[in-house]
């Protein structure tokens, strides 16, 4: 069980094994940003930005990943935190699951149905991006700008850190939006 944040492109491991130079160590060593998580067989990276999703999926089908044929989803599957899977997906089951601990925190996930072809089982473990906590996160906090509000709505301010920065008129506070600051290796 993977956390889905923001846009999610989600990726069955057998298939980075196979398809990705150096299988699943290359593929986390070339990892465009610091959202890789991933459980027994899914890898998930996240974006913020529909263009940082487009280059990193057109970079995998570089390598022969195919990302849908006829609406069905084959090696890889892109995930709207709101809205879920973009395509049609056999192989995912998304949902919302809380966790538990001193309160009750509702967070978003992606799984594979129990041997990718059975019932979907829960709970799971689930997989985080390395240093990820609830506190500010998207699952916490989560703001949705469409692109075509961008410009009327929000000034933007510059680019600091792998962020572009801008002011929410609406808020009248200053909001961030992580790019994918390293490119994958081509």
């Amino acid at each position: 069980m993977v956390l889905i944040e923001a846009i999610s492109v989600i990726i069955k491991q057998s298939v980075i094994e196979d398809k990705y130079p150096g299988g699943i160590e290359g593929f986390k060593r070339d990892a465009p940003n610091n959202t890789y998580c991933a459980d027994e067989h899914l890898v998930r990276i996240g974006f913020m930005t529909p263009v940082d999703v487009g280059d990193f999926c057109k970079h995998l089908e570089d390598y022969g990943f195919v990302y849908h044929v006829d609406g069905v989803s084959q090696d890889l599957i892109v995930v709207d935190q709101q809205s879920g899977p973009m395509v049609c997906c056999e192989w995912l089951f998304f949902g919302n699951a809380f966790l538990e601990d001193e309160k009750i925190r509702k967070i978003t996930f992606a799984a594979v149905p129990e041997e990718i072809g059975g019932p979907f089982v829960g709970p799971q473990e689930l997989a985080e991006p390395k240093g990820w906590k609830w506190e500010g996160s998207l699952s916490q906090t989560f703001a949705y700008v469409p692109t075509e509000h961008v410009d009327k709505s929000m000034t933007y301010l510059g680019h600091d850190s792998g962020s572009d920065v801008y002011f929410n008129h609406l808020s009248e506070k200053v909001g961030y939006v992580g790019r994918a600051g390293k490119r994958i290796k081509s």
